[in-house]
């Protein structure tokens, strides 16, 4: 895949992890949400990694595993989580050949069988990842952690 869609994938993951490393330890931070009915801080950067894991199962030609946040799960949990889940799926992308972007791949989930191309997985996890990152920039600025 062309190296400057990694590049700039990596600028945003970099913004990403400032982002997460100016949240305190401190629960009141990570367990925060903006209403009842919206994800909290922690289970939005678990969600980041969670959808990775999930889409890997996919790439490797398995059904998904969807994951929600444990709840004993601390922050710094969240944060080695997250590094662990884009480690292995970046040694997955890097490996990727050009030919194998167009390939699909079959997945069952609900009871469907879908079939998309590891290319539009990509694509998709990218976007969820610059939109979840700015999501939890909103967060921050309403919890003043800028």
């Amino acid at each position: 895949m062309n190296s400057d869609f990694f590049d700039n994938w990596e600028k945003i993951r970099d913004n990403l992890y400032l982002a997460i490393e100016k949240i305190p330890t401190d629960p009141m931070y990570y367990d925060w949400k903006p209403n009842d009915e919206m994800r909290t801080t922690g289970e939005l950067i678990y969600h980041i990694a969670s959808a990775e894991e999930g889409w890997l199962y996919v790439l490797m030609g398995k059904d998904p595993q969807w994951h929600e946040k444990p709840d004993t799960i601390t922050i710094n949990g969240i944060k080695d989580y997250l590094k662990l889940r884009h480690q292995i799926l970046e040694e997955y992308l890097y490996n990727l050949s050009e030919e194998q972007l167009d390939h699909e791949v079959e997945y069952t989930e609900d009871d469907s069988t879908h079939k998309i191309k590891i290319s539009a997985i990509i694509f998709h996890l990218f976007h969820h990842e610059v939109h979840h990152t700015g999501a939890l920039t909103t967060y921050m600025r309403m919890l003043h952690l800028e």
